[in-house]
């Protein structure tokens, strides 16, 4: 037995000696447990056997990896980098990680999703280009109709279809043709305007005097826009007239501004007096009917309201406020009045004293109305006199 080891032993030595390097001057030895035994290790790229096991190796940077197949797509391995220097010894104990990815999955993995991408890149590609296809489509319809308006006459389609041809929106781009539509929107605008003009529509006429000062549409001609500025001024001014002798305050002001400056109509002071006169009178009457308006909705009493029209309130008095001002005018007709009251009594005794119905009959009619009369403007005198001694 102890003759067959020994020629195991040198058996395995020579087979190592065999296939070592003639400079190999290092070796690995690589352990691991019983489980992972036969499991392949490489070093460099290079197969070197199966675990356990010892590698002659060259001194130098060592990669060493190691793996275990769990089924076609996954592995357990061991990964180590080193530096192995001269006559030195390493030893490394294998540790195999979970279960992963094999670098042929991996690489199947990568190019199943390199194709996913491609396969979705075209996509995108193609709806893009379908709905650049469909814009394009939508544009060129719409400049086609913006088109045909435009040559029927309709100034904003003719503005449209510059602008299209600005941007070579729906239509070639053509920055001649852009021009010439917007010219035409200018000139059609114009005519219509001075159209309008002709026919009495003072906007327009301030329009077509601005028009000939800017040659928008026109020819330029300072003289045309002064002609129809005066023009637009003399109809405004006829406007202002009318609506000031219907009634309208604020037209009087402003043909009285008119008249004053010879703006739309020739300059006359006396006119401009008579308007801003006659706006003032108007003014006053309104404020008049407001104030009465105010008094016969605010008054408790009739006798109220002929008080009231003596005295100038704010525009802004409320009733309540009315309400606390009225017992200070009736404390003041009372105190003016005072005087009629007691003439009137005196009168009244005169009166009663040569009635001799009022001593020979005291029971009479006419003797009780007296008596009652006598009582009532003593009374009245009385409280008026305290009231205004107070």
């Amino acid at each position: 037995m102890v003759k067959g080891a020994s020629f195991f032993y040198i058996s395995a030595i020579l087979v190592a000696l065999a296939y070592t390097p003639a400079d190999a001057k290092s070796i690995i030895r690589v352990s691991c447990d019983d489980a992972d035994t036969g499991v392949e290790v490489l070093i460099n790229g290079e197969i070197a056997g199966e675990c356990p096991i010892d590698i002659p190796v060259k001194a130098g940077m060592i990669h060493l990896f190691a793996r275990k197949p769990v089924d076609q797509d996954h592995e357990m391995a061991f990964e180590k980098d080193f530096r192995l220097g001269e006559g030195v010894a390493q030893r490394v104990e294998l540790v195999l990680s979970g279960p992963r990815l094999t670098n042929d999955a991996k690489n199947r993995q990568l190019a199943a999703e390199a194709k996913r991408a491609k396969e979705a890149a075209a996509e995108e590609a193609k709806r893009l280009k379908d709905a650049a296809e469909a814009d394009a489509k939508e544009k060129a319809e719409t400049a086609k109709t913006q088109l045909t308006a435009a040559e029927a006459g309709d100034v904003d389609a003719m503005n449209k279809v510059a602008s299209f041809y600005d941007t070579g929106m729906g239509v070639k781009k053509n920055l001649k043709k852009s021009e010439y539509w917007r010219n035409k929107a200018e000139v059609t605008t114009t005519q219509r305007l001075l159209a309008s003009a002709n026919a009495g529509d003072t906007e327009a006429m301030e329009r077509v005097a601005a028009c000939y000062d800017s040659g928008k549409g026109v020819i330029k001609d300072p003289e045309k826009a002064n002609k129809w500025r005066i023009k637009y001024q003399e109809a405004a001014a006829q406007k202002l007239l009318a609506a000031a002798v219907a009634g309208d305050v604020e037209s009087m002001d402003q043909i009285a501004k008119l008249y004053d400056v010879g703006q739309g109509v020739k300059g006359d002071p006396e006119q401009a007096k008579f308007w801003r006169t006659k706006a003032d009178a108007v003014r006053a009457q309104e404020h008049e009917k407001q104030k009465l308006a105010k008094i016969n909705a605010y008054s408790l009493f009739p006798w109220e309201r002929d008080l009231y029209r003596g005295f100038e309130f704010p525009d802004n008095i409320t009733k309540s406020a009315l309400w606390v001002f009225a017992p200070f005018v009736v404390a003041l007709f009372d105190i003016t009045s005072l005087p009629y009251h007691l003439t009137e009594l005196n009168r009244l005794k005169k009166e009663a004293a040569f009635r001799p119905s009022t001593w020979g009959k005291p029971d009479s009619m006419i003797a009780q109305y007296a008596q009652r009369t006598q009582k009532t403007l003593s009374a009245d005198a009385t409280i008026t006199l305290t009231a205004s001694i107070k």
